[in-house]
């Protein structure tokens, strides 16, 4: 009990309180030892909503101490989850083998890799993926298997944003940003079913006279006609998107912002200069805002900043 409070406390201290709290679905999240249930007397007195998604059973006498039960328990089969499911020597293994793995991928050595891919499976008991697009596969394999899951949860987070939004521009926002960065990894087709939805749900619950709503994915290039059916004001770019192509087809209808490649800033004053009137080129004299194609990477030299900013201004 103290351990579950204390962490609870530990999040929401470092976070903010969560809007959604996703337990097992036990049918109470009472213990027997106390007189209340601390839990739930708190999303009561604030306003938080318990989600019950995820068949389970609690081992602590019906504590939900799981907040999500079924993605906890699908990371373990990865080889390289470094939680209570997988001890620091078992790490370590995994780790060491998966590098052999890497050299024999650079290699081609194809026999190799698929032996060190077998090894360290059973060294980490779980999986092991050669590629981000491997592991992204999997991911969506494990979305179709539930894919009635993101409806269920998806609708609750979206109310949750519109309040979080429309308290910004009640407090005086003149505008905001909607980031669905991880939708470039969708399919249109899924796009439209599993995401769009939802956006659409946010922007239309904004009250937002004179405020516009700037609309960003990363990698979405290619879902770009959804995006402009959403209600956003702005379409942002990621450095990926053609800009001048997307100035012809959207421009007439939508502001467009973006779209630098962040890694632009690596280079020399003489390059940065180069690739921001690429951009500025590209985007048109109207209804277009500058901006890196994705966030600013951590290691980016502040004075490659002020020589891109200065380069804007010309």
């Amino acid at each position: 009990m103290i351990v579950i409070l204390g962490s609870l406390y530990a999040v929401c201290a470092e976070d903010g309180e969560p809007v959604v709290w996703q337990t097992d679905n036990t049918g109470s999240v009472k213990n027997d030892r106390v007189e209340f249930d601390p839990v739930t007397s708190v999303a009561a007195r604030r306003g938080i909503s318990i989600v019950h998604n995820i068949p389970g059973n609690s081992q602590a006498n019906g504590i939900a101490e799981n907040f999500n039960k079924y993605l906890d328990e699908r990371a373990k089969e990865l080889a390289t989850y470094q939680g209570k499911g997988m001890d620091s020597l078992a790490h370590k293994r995994v780790h060491k083998i998966t590098q052999k793995m890497v050299k024999a991928q650079a290699v081609g050595d194809n026999d190799e890799v698929a032996r060190l891919k077998a090894e360290a499976e059973r060294a980490g008991c779980g999986l092991v993926f050669g590629s981000y697009a491997e592991a992204v596969d999997w991911v969506k394999r494990v979305v179709m298997e539930f894919n009635d899951m993101p409806h269920r949860e998806l609708a609750k987070i979206a109310d949750q944003v519109t309040v979080y939004l429309n308290y910004q521009i009640e407090n005086g926002a003149q505008a905001v940003q909607l980031f669905d960065t991880w939708a470039g990894a969708l399919a249109p087709a899924d796009y439209r079913e599993i995401a769009a939805p939802y956006t659409r749900r946010v922007i239309e619950g904004l009250k937002r006279a004179g405020v516009p709503v700037i609309l960003y994915i990363n990698g979405g290039g290619h879902l770009l006609d959804e995006m402009a059916t959403l209600g956003a004001d702005v379409l942002s770019l990621d450095w990926r998107t053609d800009m001048a192509a997307a100035r012809r087809k959207y421009g007439a209808t939508h502001g467009l912002q973006g779209n630098l490649d962040p890694c632009a800033l690596y280079g020399t004053e003489a390059s940065i200069r180069r690739e921001v009137q690429r951009v500025l080129d590209a985007a048109g004299p109207v209804g277009h805002i500058f901006n890196l194609g994705h966030g600013i990477t951590p290691d980016a030299d502040p004075d490659n900043v002020t020589r891109m900013i200065a380069a804007v201004r010309g």
